[in-house]
């Protein structure tokens, strides 16, 4: 019942598209959805990667994420949590819509959040050991986020970072 963070602070955060292309990713922020400033609107995405290499099969695993705060503000919007291919040393583009294995949870959470949040990555994990993986990638992302292009709505979730409040860990 040990608890498990991600592989380290640069394999957590938030990869960023501003109108429509890849702009940024950031290893300090972990927010998720659709923000705008009447200039251009921007998607988010965060992602985790877990060491568990060595560990074998579990019966139980848990992942935990710490909310912070959201803006909402004309738009309704749900949440999909996947597993993923391995991110790699560092976040980067690539991570955007790099193949999902599986779909963690559909609809995770939805613009109502008010607090911490959790999911159940035993079948992920399991997958990832059956398949001789090392580890364990993990990407949320926003239901039809194609269609949210709006430049004053906006449904953004803000989570707690690594060091900052309760880490991402399993």
């Amino acid at each position: 019942d040990a608890n498990i963070g991600v592989k380290s602070d640069l394999l957590d955060g938030t990869i960023n598209y501003r109108n429509g292309s890849f702009y940024q990713s950031s290893y300090s922020n972990l927010y998720a959805g659709h923000w705008s400033n009447l200039i251009y609107y921007s998607w988010n995405r965060p992602v985790f990667e877990f060491n568990i290499g060595g560990l074998g099969r579990v019966r139980q695993a848990t992942f935990f994420l710490d909310y912070s705060s959201k803006t909402v503000s004309g738009e309704n919007c749900s949440f999909d949590l996947n597993s993923v291919q391995t991110l790699g040393t560092s976040i980067d583009v690539t991570d955007w819509n790099s193949a999902v294995f599986e779909k963690v949870k559909d609809n995770w959470f939805d613009q109502n959040i008010a607090g911490d949040i959790t999911a159940d990555v035993t079948n992920s994990w399991n997958s990832s050991i059956n398949t001789q993986r090392s580890y364990l990638a993990l990407r949320l992302g926003m239901d039809t986020e194609e269609n949210y292009t709006s430049l004053t709505n906006k449904c953004m979730m803000y989570f707690n970072d690594t060091g900052f409040g309760i880490s991402p860990h399993i």
